[in-house]
Parts: structure tokens; sequence; C-alpha cells
């Protein structure tokens, strides 16, 4: 889980060794075969380290697309956002190709009448 006060970041597709109930080692899955890591990095003996997974918001009203980085600094790696609106697919284009920080969005629509079926089938 990102720390930015730390100065720690979120790592993905990385492997665990646990050992005794403890993680002692973190490793590219890349990296790894069935045994003991090639490429490890091991927790400094002062500090610890959690693994979580990702937390899903399943019910966010969402206004200003500053608040999706804060989202992930709290674990939360997938929003729901049931009453969607255009700006909420393109921030979920945007993260998707790298241009903005923030989790996966699924953005649900609120459709009435032939015109908003059309626009929403521009905008997906």
């Amino acid at each position: 889980m990102p720390d930015a006060a730390r100065g720690l970041r979120a790592v993905e597709d990385y492997s665990i060794r646990i050992e005794d109930e403890r993680i002692t080692a973190l490793a590219p899955a890349s990296a790894l075969e069935p045994g003991e890591p090639s490429a490890v990095l091991a927790p400094p003996a002062d500090t610890t380290w959690t693994v979580l997974p990702g937390l899903v918001d399943s019910g966010v009203q969402l206004e200003d697309a500053g608040e999706l980085a804060q989202h992930l600094l709290h674990g939360v790696t997938l929003l729901c956002i049931p009453r969607g609106r255009a700006r909420h697919l393109q921030w979920r284009a945007e993260i998707a190709s790298g241009e903005r920080l923030g989790p996966r969005l699924l953005v649900g629509l609120t459709l009435s009448g032939r015109m908003q079926v059309k626009k929403a089938r521009d905008l997906v």
C-alpha cells in the first residue's frame, strides 16, 4: 500500500515469500520459479510490510478527479460509480492509458430516450 509521507509506493505483479507467518521477501513475479526467488527485496530489520487485497468502494459519488489518487492511497483499487457521467468515462480512459493516477473505475450510466442511448454508445 502506498505511503506518500514516507516515500513508499505500491507495487504490482510481485510475489510474496512467507516464512513462519511473516513476509520475508518480495520479488517480481516474472523472476520467480518454484522455490527461492532469484531477485528479492527484503524488508529492513526495523520495518514491517503489510499486504492488503485491493479494496472496492461500491457506491461513490465522485465529483473531482483529484480524489482518485486519494482512494489509491487508502488501498482502494476499484471504484464503482453507479450514476456516472461522461467525465467519469473520460477519467476511466485516462487511468487505463496511464495519463491519470487512480483506481479502476466501474461506471454505471442512467439512460432514457433514444438520444441518451446513442450518446452513451459514443462515450463507451
